[in-house]
């Protein structure tokens, strides 16, 4: 899935001593949560030690559907967007949560960091947010976490099974889960299936 944008909101020429508030709704672990640490560690190195973060992990702070709304506001400085929790103001993150078997996660992040820096009406689109995308992130394919006994190796595996998925892949999910419709379209509402 590339529709994770690390954003910041328009902030000033960085000074001494400049603390940035960061929002991110997972928790600080693993793969992402490295990233984001080696980010920090990088652009304090850059910035010869001027530039800080205050970090707020596991949703703290924001979750993935109000990060977009803390960041415009400048409740915090930055933070990790998912674009499936924030479709209708970020449109075109989510062309990078189509689902592909070939996709290469890096060429999918280089592609959508020219597409996000590069086009103008994307541009104009963040700046009325108050928004400047730095960079995506990307889990790769489908990844079926499953709970005791189960496993899933195919579409057969997964008819009967309880799930949870978000944007892109919640709808394809639907076609798969057997649920009661008026349940699976609340269910889906709120971006668990």
């Amino acid at each position: 899935m590339l529709g994770v944008v690390m954003t910041f909101s328009v902030v000033g020429t960085v000074a001494a001593e400049t603390v940035l508030r960061f929002a991110e709704g997972s928790p600080n672990r693993g793969t992402r949560a490295d990233a984001i640490e080696y980010f920090f560690k990088d652009a304090r190195k850059l910035s010869g030690g001027d530039l800080a973060f205050d970090m707020h992990w596991g949703g703290s702070m924001f979750d993935y559907r109000t990060t977009v709304d803390g960041v415009t506001n400048g409740a915090v400085d930055m933070g990790s967007i998912l674009g499936a929790y924030n479709p209708s103001k970020l449109k075109a993150l989510i062309i990078g949560d189509l689902p592909s078997k070939f996709a290469d996660p890096w060429v999918g992040m280089r592609a959508m960091y020219e597409l996000m820096t590069t086009n103008e009406a994307l541009q104009k689109s963040l700046a009325k947010q108050n928004l400047v995308y730095v960079t995506g992130y990307s889990t790769t394919g489908v990844q079926c976490e499953c709970g005791g006994d189960s496993v899933i190796r195919t579409v057969a595996d997964i008819k009967g099974k309880r799930m949870r998925a978000v944007g892109t892949y919640a709808k394809v999910w639907v076609a798969h889960v057997s649920k009661p419709a008026k349940r699976l379209n609340s269910m889906v509402d709120l971006y668990t299936v």
